[in-house]
C-alpha cells in the first residue's frame, strides 16, 4: 500500500495529502515530501507508540477483538504521520485486508493532540495515548461507525475493569470506560442532531 493513498477517506474524514511520513512493515521510512519535515519524526514516534502498546497491554485488546467479538485485524503495512483533519487524533487507512495507522502530525502534532484529550477527559496523557491507539486499534478490525467503535471500547475497558487484580489497574480502566461511554454518548447525540 503506497502512501499515494492519503488522499483518501478515512471513516468520514479527509486526509489531506500535503506531508506525511510512514515506517513500513519493513522498518523502511517512506515519505511524501520533504524528509526533513515534521512528519518524519511524528512518525519515528508514533510508531514507537504503537509497537510498544501492541507489544504489551494491547495484545489483550486484540485477543479481545478476536475472540470475545470474532473480529480480525487488517494487516497493518505502515505507521505514520500525516495532514488529518484538525479534530482527528489519529486515523487508519484501509485499502481491502491492509492498512496504514496514521497520527495527526498537522500543526502542533500528535502530542499536543494527546495532551488535549488527556485535559478534555481529565486523564492522564499515557492513558490518553493508549485510548487513542486502541481507539485506531478497534478500526482496524472493521468497526468503521465512530459510535459503534466507541461502544466497543467502553465493552472493552468494562471488562478489563471487572478483570483487573490491582486496585491501580481498576481505576485506570473503569476511568477509560467513562470517557468511551462520554465518547459514544456524545457521537449518539451528534447523530441525532444531523438526522
Amino acid at each position: 500500500m503506497a502512501l499515494d493513498t492519503l488522499d483518501s477517506k478515512i471513516a468520514g474524514h479527509v486526509v489531506y495529502p500535503v506531508g506525511g511520513a510512514v515506517v513500513d512493515d519493513e522498518g523502511e521510512l517512506v515519505t511524501t515530501g520533504d524528509k526533513d519535515s515534521h512528519y518524519v519524526p511524528e512518525a519515528v514516534s508514533f510508531e514507537n507508540y504503537v509497537k510498544d502498546y501492541l507489544n504489551g497491554e494491547g495484545k489483550t485488546l486484540l485477543d479481545y477483538l478476536g475472540n470475545v467479538k470474532g473480529k480480525r485485524m487488517v494487516k497493518i503495512k505502515g505507521v505514520g504521520s500525516a495532514e488529518l483533519e484538525d479534530k482527528v487524533y489519529a486515523a487508519i487507512i484501509k485499502n481491502n485486508d491492509e492498512g496504514i495507522l496514521l497520527s495527526n502530525g498537522k500543526g502542533a502534532g500528535f502530542e499536543q493532540r494527546v495532551n488535549d484529550f488527556a485535559a478534555t477527559y481529565g486523564i492522564s496523557e499515557d492513558m490518553a495515548k493508549e485510548y487513542i491507539i486502541a481507539h485506531e486499534i478497534v478500526h482496524a478490525h472493521d468497526y468503521h461507525d465512530e459510535g459503534q467503535t466507541e461502544a466497543v471500547l467502553c465493552e472493552y475497558f468494562s471488562y478489563m475493569t471487572n478483570n483487573a487484580k490491582a486496585p491501580e489497574q481498576k481505576a485506570k480502566y473503569e476511568k477509560l470506560a467513562e470517557v468511551a461511554y462520554q465518547r459514544a454518548e456524545a457521537q449518539k447525540n451528534s447523530e441525532k442532531k444531523a438526522a
